[in-house]
Parts: C-alpha cells; sequence; structure tokens
C-alpha cells in the first residue's frame, strides 16, 4: 500500500516519463482505495506513452466503474462531510481540542467511544482522493479541519490517544494528508495541512 506508493512516488520524481511508474503509481493509489488518483495516474500515464497497452487496458477497467470519476468522489466525500458529520458531534470535538486545558488524558478516555467513531469519520475525510481536494474547495476546508483535529488530539495527549481504536488508522491518513499538502497546485495548497499533519 504506502510503501508501494512512496515508491512508486520516486519512481515518477526520478523519471516522469516512465510510464510504468504511473502504472504502479494507479496500483498503488487503487489498493489504498484511492479510486479518483489511481485513474487520474493512468491517464497522466497515458498522456506520456500514448500507446502502453496495459495503462490503456487498466484506465479501461477504471472507466467501468462510477466510483473513479473525480465529480462522483467528490459527491461522495462532500455526503460524508455534510450528512454524516453533524451526526457525530464534530463540532463538540473542535470545541474540546481548541481549549488544551481540557484536553487531558482523562478527558480521552472518558469520551473513548465516541471519539473512536469521530476519528474513523475524520480518517474517512483524509483519505479523500487528491484529485478530489484539488478542485473542491469546501473539501478542501474539512480536510484542513480534520488534518487538525487528528493531529491536535494525538500531539496533546499522546498517551490515551494512542490507546484509541482509531490511533494507528488516524496516523496513516495523516501521512496521508502531509502527502496531499506538499502535492497540491500552489493555488490550492493548504498550509494548514500539511502543518497539522507534520506536526
Amino acid at each position: 500500500g504506502e510503501d508501494a506508493f512512496d515508491d512508486a512516488e520516486r519512481c515518477l520524481w526520478l523519471a516522469p516519463a516512465y510510464a510504468k511508474g504511473y502504472l504502479r503509481m494507479g496500483g498503488a493509489e487503487w489498493r489504498l482505495g484511492r479510486r479518483a488518483d489511481a485513474r487520474a495516474s493512468y491517464e497522466a500515464g497515458l498522456a506520456v506513452e500514448p500507446e502502453n497497452e496495459r495503462l490503456k487496458e487498466e484506465l479501461a477497467r477504471l472507466r467501468t466503474r462510477p466510483d473513479t470519476a473525480p465529480r462522483v468522489a467528490a459527491q461522495q466525500a462532500m455526503y460524508r462531510t455534510m450528512v454524516v458529520s453533524p451526526s457525530l458531534d464534530v463540532e463538540g470535538l473542535f470545541e474540546l481540542l481548541q481549549e488544551p486545558d481540557r484536553l487531558t488524558n482523562a478527558a480521552v478516555a472518558a469520551r473513548a467511544p465516541q471519539l473512536d467513531s469521530l476519528l474513523e469519520y475524520l480518517c474517512a475525510t483524509l483519505e479523500c482522493d487528491l484529485v478530489v481536494l484539488k478542485t473542491c474547495a469546501p473539501l478542501r476546508e474539512a480536510y484542513d479541519r480534520a488534518t487538525f483535529a487528528c493531529g491536535q488530539l494525538l500531539s496533546s495527549c499522546p498517551g490515551a490517544g494512542s490507546r484509541l481504536n482509531a490511533a494507528h488508522r488516524v496516523v496513516g491518513a495523516l501521512r496521508h494528508a502531509l502527502r496531499c499538502g506538499w502535492r497540491m497546485e500552489p493555488r490550492a495548497r493548504s498550509h494548514g495541512v500539511a502543518k497539522f499533519a507534520a506536526n
């Protein structure tokens, strides 16, 4: 998953015209659940090498799936952000995170089941496709907030935070957020994403 993605990213950084690098990148993104990003990688590979049969096959396979279209992926992410988040009291979490004196190991332990549900939701937000983030300003804002919340919780209460069931997924999601923060185009780049994920 992430290691294959890292390898493909390095490969394309060293050799941007290497079509097999785009094939590997798309495969890694697919395994990580980032369907629209996988499709974009195969399209970028075909722009470099239009006659590559393997890239054509993979792109044709993905085009049969609606969830690989950036527009559909954006709609799904917006649904999670606008419909699911109010039922989880995300705002209550943000209020808690804004007051470091209240954010103690005891407070985290007492709210563990609720925090696990919130963190699972926030991780789903952070695992969004980069191609969607680049084109959807409301999602970038939600992404900034999710990155802040996850980073703040783990950095303020590392002991209690690491005992939450969702802690391992949060670390992986923040790793992805760090990448996304730096890979966004300058006009869409979010300073907050990179800063909070790095913290």
